[in-house]
């Protein structure tokens, strides 16, 4: 009698077990997928950046390590916030001089970290980066169309990083894509989709680079911006709606995006350590669609 009871037990409990299963292909047959495991949220240190015409508006001390950069442009005419660390040995007025002279003469005395690139009057760019301490100058490096350096103007702020870092890894920045760049060269996605996402950018190559991101005006192309750029006159055939800001070698910036439906370039428009020439004219943009 006992064997029979536990032969019973032994069916019910294999019955019970298929019964489950059957209920798990059930909800998924009718689209009920188990709930994803959550994400979990990152707790950045916040730099909030107002540009305006001609000075920035942020704190004296930034913590170090991974840090959330938003920049917001209230002025009239296009800016951006490069985050620059100063070389050992360099001071803030031999800089801002060097940099009078042009920024083949400028860039050689900072370490390039990158930050929100140029974006167009009221509207904003948010970039991760990654800080180390130290001192730091963020600069807008921008010309004016009456062809004076905005950094002449003022636009500049000295800054220290240090203090407690953040706690978060890059590893722990959950990333839709990626772009890399090269020796005048992108590489990144022909085709992004709409919306808000958020692309890594690392420069691989061995000088300064950055990604500006451009918004190409209905019928123009990249010969129209490199036209624009050696002679601007009129409007610009595009928009800029921001990206990273020259990164030196090696290092990575995540910006948050999110785009609308268009034609784009990523393009970096740094003169060439050599030859003085536009990376852009030396050919390193990248055309790409978002749909």
């Amino acid at each position: 009698m006992s064997g029979s009871i536990a032969a019973w037990a032994s069916r019910g409990l294999i019955l019970f077990i298929l019964a489950v299963l059957l209920s798990a292909c059930a909800d998924d047959a009718q689209g009920n997928k188990p709930a994803p495991t959550p994400t979990p949220k990152l707790s950045l240190n916040q730099l909030n950046i107002t540009a305006r015409d001609f000075s920035f508006e942020m704190p004296d001390t930034v913590p170090p390590g991974l840090v959330d950069v938003k920049l917001y442009n209230n002025g009239a005419v296009p800016h951006q916030a490069l985050l620059a660390r100063l070389k050992d040995g360099v001071t803030y007025d031999q800089l801002l001089v060097t940099f009078k002279k042009g920024l083949v003469a400028g860039l050689p005395l900072i370490e390039p970290e990158g930050g929100p690139n140029t974006v167009i009057a009221r509207q904003g760019q948010e970039v991760i980066v990654n800080l180390p301490q130290g001192r730091y100058i963020v600069l807008g490096l921008e010309t004016g169309q009456q062809g004076i350096p905005n950094l002449q103007r003022g636009m500049f702020k000295i800054f220290t990083v240090k203090g407690p870092a953040s706690v978060d890894q890059p590893g722990s920045i959950q990333v839709n894509s990626q772009a890399v760049l090269k020796e005048f060269s992108f590489t990144l996605p022909q085709r992004l989709p709409t919306g808000e996402q958020m692309i890594k950018v690392t420069n691989e190559d061995k000088q300064v680079h950055e990604l500006a991101l451009l918004k190409l005006l209905p019928g123009k192309t990249v010969r129209d911006v490199e036209s624009y750029q050696m002679a601007p006159s009129g409007e610009p055939p595009f928009e800029q709606i921001g990206g990273t800001a020259a990164l030196a070698p090696g290092l990575t910036n995540w910006m948050k995006l999110d785009l609308e439906a268009g034609d784009y370039l990523a393009v970096c428009m740094l003169p060439d350590a050599q030859s003085g020439k536009s990376h852009l004219s030396l050919g390193m943009y990248a055309p790409f669609v978002v749909e």
